[in-house]
């Protein structure tokens, strides 16, 4: 009973799944990537920490493409900023294969470690350190890709975001969604080269917006602006204070946004808000995240 007691304040104290790596070395995990490996299936689970953000999101992000696509429907080009290990490209590669006669994906992605030991201490952050060694994110990221058989509408631009996005044609996406460096100046950066590439009446979305700006303490989120994740004083909410500032800063208004998935839509010089009528629709997780 006492060793029970402490497995469950243990939980508690510092999540499930930290807490299942301490019991098993993460070993159940890695069998079943060792599987999905062998047997050509798509991997997304807590090793390598290969799941980011929360699978509701890609339910948004797909009915995102369903709305764009119901006055665009020919050949939708998608940018993403951010991979990891690939469930949003294999999220959005579905999507227009539903919708659109045909089009691609573009990801951009250094797979390299950005994050500082310093300050972000977190078990997944931890994870993913571990997983830009040996370029095993990167690997996992071409596995899924081809798993998921993809492959023949994704592309890969591997290298920075800030030297990327700047050479890229403007006015060419239809939706460019940003998911990378979570830190203020990095994904202000990554919105501010961004929003030139969208077309008119094209979308320009991100992911990890839990609180707005009008709804944090400011001054505690700009002094944290370059930490991954804290705790709004105000809500007791965890939250990325880099998005929350960020697409603040660039758009002045809140944004539209689902349970952390943000979006806005150009409208010559400025951008407007985007109405989705899924209130009556099943909220659903795309197969390869479930």
């Amino acid at each position: 009973m006492l060793s029970e007691i402490k497995l469950i304040d243990k939980i508690k104290r510092v999540g499930i799944f930290q807490t299942i790596d301490d019991l098993f070395g993460n070993r159940f995990q890695h069998l079943i990537y060792l599987y999905c490996q062998l047997s050509n299936k798509v991997y997304f689970g807590s090793y390598l920490a290969a799941t980011q953000g929360k699978s509701i999101r890609h339910f948004y992000m797909d009915e995102m493409v369903s709305n764009y696509c119901k006055n665009n429907t020919e050949i939708v080009k998608i940018l993403e900023v951010g991979s990891w290990a690939g469930g949003s490209a294999i999220t959005w590669a579905e999507a227009i294969k539903k919708y659109a006669r045909c089009g691609m994906v573009f990801c951009i992605d250094s797979w390299t470690d950005y994050l500082d030991s310093a300050k972000d201490k977190q078990w997944t952050h931890k994870t993913m350190k571990k997983a830009f060694q040996n370029n095993k994110i990167y690997k996992l990221f071409l596995h899924n890709i081809l798993a998921s058989k993809h492959s023949d509408i994704v592309s890969i631009l591997r290298g920075s975001s800030d030297e990327i996005l700047p050479m890229l044609n403007k006015n060419q996406f239809d939706l460019v969604f940003i998911d990378g460096n979570h830190s203020f100046e990095f994904i202000y950066n990554d919105i501010n080269n961004s929003a030139p590439l969208v077309k008119d009446g094209g979308v320009l979305c991100g992911d990890d917006l839990e609180l707005q700006y009008n709804e944090i303490d400011t001054d505690n989120a700009i002094e944290l602006k370059d930490q991954d994740v804290i705790v709004d004083p105000l809500t007791n909410k965890r939250f990325h204070p880099g998005v929350s500032l960020a697409v603040y800063k660039y758009f002045k208004k809140d944004m539209s946004s689902w349970e952390g998935f943000w979006g806005m839509q150009k409208d010559g010089d400025n951008w407007k808000s985007i109405s989705m009528d899924i209130e009556l629709k099943e909220v659903a997780i795309p197969e390869h995240l479930r």
